[in-house]
């Protein structure tokens, strides 16, 4: 059975995925202004060799 949310594919989270969210969530920490932060987008990617690459908006 096709699991499907807006005409999308969807799939659950995988451990990879939820440590990307973490590491995502780690950099809008890290790089908060103030306390509670006003970063409101993290990023975290894996690259080919498995590296994770990380950012937020400035």
């Amino acid at each position: 059975m096709r699991n499907t949310l807006n005409n999308m594919d969807v799939r659950q989270l995988t451990g990879d995925d939820l440590e990307l969210i973490a590491k995502a969530e780690e950099a809008i920490d890290a790089n908060a202004d103030v306390e509670g932060g006003v970063h409101t987008v993290g990023a975290a990617v894996c690259d080919a060799t498995g590296h994770i690459h990380v950012g937020v908006n400035v």
